[in-house]
């Protein structure tokens, strides 16, 4: 049984690191620059993993079920040239899920990348907080 379960771990460990070993970690959401209206931006590449999608998935519908239309997601390809102003604007190299307003804001990524799979009803609770600070702001 633990020749099977190391060589498993292993593995997912592997997964995990390589879909967000872009994102930088940290203990709290950092401060961001943006404009006057609260605006949730998740940032991804063409190609993407589970948890990736998880985290748009959650994020959006963490946004679309609090707020409709009064706050907007975006879910923006850092691969796509289309979207390069808002790219080198955040100076954007990986996956990241920002909650902004005005002068202040959030990064939510690391939060998002652990809860999204296993815990996505505390990341949607997390969404709902910091867009609620962001608006009182």
């Amino acid at each position: 049984m633990k020749k099977i379960l190391l060589p498993i771990l292993l593995i997912f460990s592997l997964l995990l690191v390589s879909c967000t070993k872009k994102t930088e970690k940290a203990a709290d959401p950092k401060p961001i620059v943006n404009n006057n209206q609260v605006q949730v931006y998740y940032f991804h590449a063409s190609r993407r993993c589970a948890t990736c999608k998880a985290v748009e998935t959650v994020s959006e519908k963490a946004v679309r079920e609090n707020y409709g239309d009064k706050v907007a997601f975006q879910s923006i390809n850092i691969e796509d040239e289309k979207n390069n102003a808002l790219v080198q604007k955040y100076q954007i190299s990986g996956q990241r899920l920002l909650i902004l307003k005005g002068e202040n804001g959030f990064d939510l990524t690391y939060f998002a990348f652990m809860n999204a799979m296993n815990n996505p009803d505390r990341l949607k609770e997390q969404i709902k907080i910091f867009v609620d600070s962001c608006k009182g702001m």
